[in-house]
């Protein structure tokens, strides 16, 4: 079976334009609270974005910033480890998820929103074989559980083309081994394999590349496109390096301490990037041309602030070189730029970074 029959037996939901319809996740002024001991801190504080059924949106910022946090929290996972308060909403199919009791989201999870969680050998159950893995996944987010002999078959016949659609040609000797018998490239595909196996309307994919060679990195995210190209499924994907929110993105979400910082399209993101922030990123990057004013590599000067010491105004002001007084004051929104509303910064001065 070819991977394109696979993927398209495994969703039978039809694909709906991007511009007609409705978000499959709308999240809106998100915060999370957690309690230090000494006071609360807010590590997601005040995100908000959407993503629309076939669309990639890329959350971009340094390690720490908060993108791993966010997906967490709106996959509810933070809680089962922690003491946690929530404010904002994260509406999915019209239901605000941190209003679901911990069986609904039990049932959400998977079946309708998916993750695929950074490092495969712990996410994997060691001791388990991998078919047997791919098949309780199934069973488990099956939505007609009236014959469990019937949807073991099912699943059982779902996990074989489901490694096939993630390109996986030696399926019966996948099926049959152990997680530390496949490689790292093979772990992360039996992982997108698991996501996509209960037709999900919604991935969450964390770092699902930082492990990888080049080459292999380079497949995972061809096959993460054309994926979602075939089912529509909307992609939340969390990533540090630009190139690769270059390659797949369809917008650009940039965080910082928190908060997102920028959000545009990602052609118009990497064209005329406007908050300070972002285009430090994007001047940290080496060019491959080099030559002698490529001898060292651009950086943004300070550090991110402590959560227990959080800058008054803009939480980038003490690193920044356009900062005036009002920066240090005051926080600047979220809001849209110049005469378009999908270019949105949060900066007083926006676009004036050379």
């Amino acid at each position: 079976m070819s991977s394109e029959k696979a993927v398209t037996g495994l969703v039978s939901a039809s694909v709906s334009p991007i511009a007609d319809a409705e978000p499959v996740l709308h999240v809106q002024d998100l915060r999370l609270a957690l309690y230090t001991g000494q006071e609360e801190v807010f590590p997601v504080d005040g995100v908000s974005f959407t993503i629309n059924p076939g669309e990639t949106l890329c959350l971009v910022g340094e390690s720490g910033s908060g993108k791993s946090l966010t997906a967490l929290t709106i996959m509810r996972l933070i809680e089962l480890e922690a003491s946690v308060r929530y404010e904002g909403r994260v509406l999915f199919a019209e239901r605000d998820v941190l209003t679901l009791s911990q069986s609904e989201m039990n049932s959400l999870r998977g079946s309708e929103v998916a993750m695929v969680p950074q490092e495969p050998m712990s996410a994997l159950n060691p001791v388990v074989k991998i078919g047997r893995q791919l098949e309780q996944v199934g069973i488990y987010h099956a939505k007609d559980r009236t014959s469990r002999r019937q949807v073991r078959q099912e699943f059982h016949k779902r996990s074989r083309d489901a490694l096939v659609a993630v390109g996986i040609r030696d399926v019966d000797r996948v099926l049959s081994s152990y997680p530390h018998q496949l490689s790292g490239g093979m772990q992360q595909r039996i992982l997108i394999a698991m996501a996509v196996i209960a037709e999900p309307k919604l991935i969450i994919a964390d770092e699902p590349t930082t492990a990888l060679d080049v080459t292999t990195q380079a497949q995972i995210l061809v096959l993460l496109a054309e994926l979602q190209k075939r089912t529509g499924v909307g992609l939340l994907l969390i990533t540090h390096d630009l190139a690769v929110a270059a390659q797949v993105a369809d917008r650009v979400a940039v965080m910082y301490a928190g908060s997102i910082v920028e959000q545009a399209p990602v052609e118009e993101f990497f064209a005329n990037p406007q908050h300070p922030y972002s285009v430090g990123l994007l001047n940290s990057v080496p060019s491959i041309e080099g030559g002698k004013n490529q001898d060292r590599l651009n950086a943004i000067p300070g550090s991110v602030p402590s959560l227990l010491a959080l800058p008054r105004g803009c939480r980038f002001a003490p690193r920044c070189v356009l900062a005036v007084d009002k920066c240090q004051s005051e926080r600047p929104d979220l809001r849209a730029i110049q005469s378009t509303q999908t270019h949105l910064a949060a900066c007083w001065r926006p676009g004036e970074m050379p």
